[in-house]
């Protein structure tokens, strides 16, 4: 489903609501399959056949908060060096 995603968290800090607010989102389609057993959530591009990450897969995803059309999602990230770190992600679903 297309979505406009958020990360309102940079390596395990919270970002300032005024910084989540102005920053600019991720828009594509967003995925939920299990892996290992674990909920992961992906974003790629819309039109992308091998749906390669926009940013970084959210592991062990769990549903935090929902309102109409918003969610709020936590999980773990997985940085470039291995280490996890905790990430949420505020997705809006988009019908387009």
């Amino acid at each position: 489903m297309y979505s406009i995603v958020k990360q309102p968290r940079t390596r395990r800090q919270r970002k300032h609501e005024r910084e989540i607010l102005l920053a600019p989102p991720t828009e594509g389609d967003l995925t939920t399959f299990y892996c290992s057993g674990m909920p992961e959530l992906k974003l790629s591009a819309h039109n992308d056949q091998q749906t390669q990450p926009l940013i970084p897969p959210l592991l062990d995803a769990k549903l935090t908060t929902m309102h109409g059309n918003k969610m709020l999602f936590k999980g773990i990230e997985r940085g470039s060096d291995s280490a996890e770190y905790v990430q949420e992600w505020s997705v809006q679903i988009d019908d387009r």
